[in-house]
């Protein structure tokens, strides 16, 4: 187990970058708005293990170049947090569900460590890794309590609505704007 004084956490998809990584990824290399339109989203609300798996399914089928060469444009609010904590001498990290070379490819374009885990398993997978006296988290998903409740320093990216579920269960958090 690594220890570091000061570790800041940040998701990736809706946090570092606006979007969906890996929905995007699929839809530009198929040329589609299929996975993003009103009726997958709905499908996706329901039925979220049938839609991952289809949407892994054609993830699965894109060529390793083109997803490694695949850069979005990181959230500038975002990318200028991650950069002012990593000059403050925090250990940098991105954790994700995405897919590892979405993570990976991420945390090379900003020098950076990383850890992909399953949804609502941030927190286990980083306490097995890291131990720290700071921990700051920014990040935009209701998957994320777990590391939520266990920051000194919270940032998060929420609409209005979204913003009632985190104060319902998360006390002093900076909200940030979508």
């Amino acid at each position: 187990m690594e220890f570091h004084e000061k570790i800041a956490i940040f998701d990736l998809d809706g946090t570092l970058w606006k979007e969906n990584s890996h929905i995007h990824i699929v839809e530009e290399f198929y040329g589609t708005k299929r996975f993003s339109c009103l009726t997958m989203r709905i499908f996706a609300r329901f039925f979220p293990k049938i839609f991952l798996d289809i949407l892994n399914y054609y993830y699965g089928h894109i060529p390793k170049e083109y997803i490694e060469n695949f850069n979005i444009p990181f959230r500038e609010s975002a990318k200028l947090l991650f950069e002012e904590y990593k000059k403050r001498g925090f250990l940098t990290i991105i954790i994700s569900n995405a897919p590892i070379e979405i993570v990976e490819h991420a945390a090379k374009r900003l020098h950076t460590n990383f850890l992909r885990t399953d949804i609502g398993q941030k927190y286990m997978v980083f306490s097995q890794k890291y131990e720290c006296q700071t921990i700051m988290v920014c990040t935009d998903n209701k998957t994320d309590l777990d590391l939520l409740k266990e920051a000194d320093i919270k940032y998060i990216y929420a609409s209005e609505k979204n913003k009632k579920f985190f104060k319902k269960y998360i006390q002093n958090a900076e909200f940030m704007e979508v």
